[in-house]
């Protein structure tokens, strides 16, 4: 048997990007583009307590979201 007939068993691993929803309340701003370029602590401090409350509830099924999905090592 030559070298390129050997095939080594490489099972396929996918990569998943995910979002996650929280919310910044109180923000003087209507666009949120606004919030997030004036309001940087306010967003990090939201996003802190989101995080917090995850670990505390579980509700990550409500929490992220999965928004893109590929395979790592798809040789095609």
């Amino acid at each position: 048997m030559s070298k390129p007939d050997l095939k080594i068993y490489n099972p396929k691993t996918y990569n998943h990007a995910f979002d996650l929803a929280f919310e910044v309340k109180g923000s003087p701003y209507e666009d949120g583009h606004e919030c997030l370029k004036y309001e940087k602590s306010a967003v990090v401090e939201a996003l802190y307590e989101r995080v917090a409350s995850i670990f505390e509830t579980e509700e990550y099924i409500e929490a992220f979201g999965c928004f893109d999905t590929y395979c790592d090592n798809d040789d095609g």
